[in-house]
This record gives C-alpha cells, structure tokens and sequence, in this order.
C-alpha cells in the first residue's frame, strides 16, 4: 500500500504539469505561426487575367519569408480544382485561397475545408452554396454598370448592342446584369442578341456566325477581353470594326494594344487583378492571424479608353 503522503505528492505534481501545459496553450494561442502555409488553385494561368493574379500572389508572398505557398492549376476544370482543394486540406495549410473554376460545384470542397478548420478566401468570384471567410473581387455590378453607361453615351442613347456573356461564373453573370441596369436609362439601345461566349479558339467562328446574321448593329459587350478581341478581330476581317464599338473587360495586353490603334476597340473596364491577388494573400494572412477581415473586399475598377490608356498600369 502507498504511502498517503506520497500519492498526495504526486497528484499535485501532475496537477502543476497540467496547468502549466494549459497556460502555456494559451499564452501560445495569440502568437503568431513561425511558418504560414498559403495554398491556391488557380483555374487557368493560360488567360491573362489569371496569369496576373497569380503574379499578383506570388509577388505579396515574396514579401512574406515565413510564407509558403502551394501551387495548382485546374484548367477550368472543377473536377480537377476539387481534387487539389482535398489535397491541400491533406497537406495542413494554414489558409486556401480560390477562384473558383465553376462557383456552383466548389461548394463541398469549402465545406470540407471548413470541417479541417482550414479558412477559404474566395478570389473573383464567390462559391455558390458555401460562404467563404472573405471575398476579394471587383465589384462586377459596378463593372457592367461603368461599361454600360459608356457605350450609351457613344452612342448617344439609340443603338442595337450585341452582348456576349458567360453565365458560368457569377462575375461575369453579374457583369451583364450591371450592364442592363445602365441600360435601363436609356430605352433607345437594345440587346438584339445575347450569347453565351463560346472560349477561344472557338470565340472567332461564334463572331462570324454573329456578323453575318446580324448585318448592322452598333456595339459590342463581351464580359472579357478574351471574348471581345476575336469579335472585333471578325469585324475587322470582313471591314465592319469601325462601324461597331467594341468593350470589353479585363485590359489584358491586346485590348490595350487595340485602343491604341484606334480601329473599334473603344474600351475595356480594368480589373487590376494583380492587386486582387495581393490583396488576397494579406487577407489570407490576416485571418491566419485571428485578426477580423471583412466579408467582402472591393478591387476598384477603371474605365481603360484612348483617353487614359497611356497613362494606365497593369
């Protein structure tokens, strides 16, 4: 039999471990991590605007040394993002970042990563079914809204307007919303047409099927630049880019290049994704942090025309 002494001993020493094992948990609670790692699946680095949001991440990580981040690239497949998403929460991020390649099927993926206590930022576009911690994008009402005000007023309130959307993202479905609210003041302009954009290489014949059903309208609004240079390079091809006005979104290289050259391609609302992408790592960072962030953080827009585009930075 123990002594009763010794028993009492030796709970006390167990109780003195214990509690300072806890308070050590606590004190530790508020530091921050020594290594933060950063993972993002990017849906398509061969688009321009990705490939900039993705330099955008890189750059504000580089700032960062106790910063580390995992790479991927879906190639707009959802199937494929998903998967990377479950491999970064087998990984143990810190924090995941996304633009979601298709909103409407990330969700389970959000919901999986909220199960490991990994937050998710959303980048661009929101996830449908599932609230990310913070989403870091342009405010795409305001794009459509700024594009459409634009093209009322070259053409002086009266016009037929061909639009090119893409309903698949929630960004761009708001783009062509934003646009029709515009509209609304002026009921001289119609949408003769509106298409959902088929991607390049396929863009161009989408563009000739248009031009030759349609033989006079006045505008062009596609919801990317990477939809409205293959319209305006059709009209081109055939001699009707100067009778059409072109606006599109994303200022990526070719539109800038054809504002320049002053044949039809009228404008191109920037979404300066470069500072979205470093915007969302120190948002990332912020909530590895415990700090509070807001629900949605607004990228401004600009209006690119011949006015301002040599004095507009990418």
């Amino acid at each position: 039999m123990r002594s009763p002494n010794r028993r009492c001993t030796k709970t006390f020493i167990m109780t003195t471990i214990i509690l300072l094992l806890s308070m050590s948990m606590v004190a530790g609670a508020g530091v921050a991590k020594d290594k933060i790692t950063i993972g993002i699946a990017i849906p398509y680095i061969g688009q321009e605007f990705w490939a900039d949001v993705a330099k955008g991440v890189r750059e504000a990580v580089a700032e960062h040394p106790n910063v580390k981040l995992i790479y991927a690239e879906s190639h707009q497949n959802p199937t494929e993002q998903i998967g990377q998403i479950e491999s970064f929460i087998a990984a143990g991020v810190d924090v995941i970042l996304l633009p979601p390649a298709d909103p409407t099927a990330l969700a389970p993926a959000v919901r999986e990563a909220k199960r490991a206590n990994i937050p998710v930022i959303g980048v661009d576009t929101a996830v449908v079914g599932e609230e990310v911690v913070s989403l870091v994008a342009s405010n795409n009402l305001s794009v459509g809204r700024i594009a459409g005000k634009y093209i009322a007023k070259q053409l002086n309130g009266k016009g037929d307007l061909v639009v090119i959307g893409y309903p698949q993202h929630e960004a761009t479905r708001k783009r062509v919303e934003g646009l029709k609210l515009a509209l609304k003041d002026y009921p001289g302009i119609r949408i003769i047409t509106e298409q959902v954009g088929k991607l390049p290489p396929d863009t161009y014949a989408q563009a000739e099927d248009i031009l030759t059903a349609y033989p006079k309208f006045d505008a062009v609004f596609g919801v990317a630049d990477v939809l409205t240079i293959p319209f305006w390079k059709a009209a081109k091809d055939v001699g009707r880019n100067k009778e059409i006005i072109f606006v599109g979104v994303d200022a990526t290289g070719e539109a800038i290049a054809a504002i320049k050259e002053k044949s039809g391609y009228a404008a191109t609302v920037a979404q300066q994704p470069v500072n979205m992408g470093r915007l969302a790592v120190e948002t990332a960072l912020k909530v590895v942090k415990g700090e509070r962030v807001d629900k949605f953080i607004e990228v401004p827009t600009l209006l690119v025309t011949i006015d301002n585009v040599n004095k507009f930075v990418k």
